[in-house]
């Protein structure tokens, strides 16, 4: 039996609470949240970067040509190509197989410093090497653009192995 005279719902008083208290919610998990997508987007380009460089000295040794992962024209934080090096030029011409490539990074910077600034070159012995034949080793530093992730960075020997360490939270 229902009681007559009597409408079923929520009173003005109980509707505002239950909203101050989802605000609230709200306020508290906004900045846990946000920290969590910044750790996801440095994970995602971190382990996509070493995946690519991997697949890289893989691809040079059963190749046995040089493989070039070079960045855009526009500095690593743009991206990267992954190709078979045919005429050993450093650049990416027709006829020369992709063998992948590296999407334009966001909320990520991608650094590399002087021997590693615009291409990792892997010979068929699966070292590194410069253009020019001499000694490749160098750094990759990834940091986020809001500077309170953990820097991580993969430093590549001349031997081609890969080695990746973390650093304070801060910028490139």
């Amino acid at each position: 039996m229902g009681f007559k005279g009597q409408c079923a719902g929520f009173t003005l008083l109980e509707t505002l609470l239950v909203m101050a208290v989802l605000g609230l919610l709200v306020t508290l998990g906004a900045p846990q949240l946000q920290h969590l997508w910044h750790t996801q987007q440095m994970y995602s380009a971190f382990w996509q970067l070493q995946q690519d460089l991997n697949l890289a000295r893989h691809a040079a040794v059963s190749e046995r040509r040089p493989v070039l992962l070079g960045a855009h024209a526009e500095g690593w934080q743009a991206g990267w190509v992954m190709f078979v090096d045919h005429n050993r030029n450093g650049r990416w011409d027709d006829g020369e197989r992709q063998l992948g490539h590296g999407a334009a990074l966001r909320g990520v910077l991608l650094r590399g410093n002087a021997p590693v600034s615009q291409y990792v070159r892997f010979m068929p012995h699966g070292g590194t090497e410069l253009l020019g034949g001499g000694f490749q080793a160098g750094t990759l530093t990834l940091c986020h653009a809001s500077g309170r992730q953990p820097i991580r960075r993969l430093v590549i020997s001349a031997s081609g192995r890969l080695r990746s360490e973390q650093g304070e939270a801060g910028h490139c």
